[in-house]
């Protein structure tokens, strides 16, 4: 976790660095990251019930066979 945090303080430095700390701070791009974030479980959930369905899917051909 602590590498996380190193790492997101070095990204938030080299903004500030750039000029560019006034994009992270505004909602827009927290409501992004959330919407992002978001996307991300989802896709996450759904790749796990496909896995899952195809293992069953397999044990009941293999059941039968």
């Amino acid at each position: 976790m602590a590498t996380k945090i190193d790492g997101a303080k070095e990204i938030f430095a080299k903004l500030e660095k750039e000029g560019e700390a006034h994009v992270v701070d505004s909602p827009e791009y927290w409501q992004n990251i959330k919407e992002i974030n978001r996307r991300m479980e989802e896709f996450r959930r759904e790749s796990r019930m496909k896995r899952q369905n195809s293992w069953i899917a397999a044990s009941k051909f293999f059941i039968t066979s």
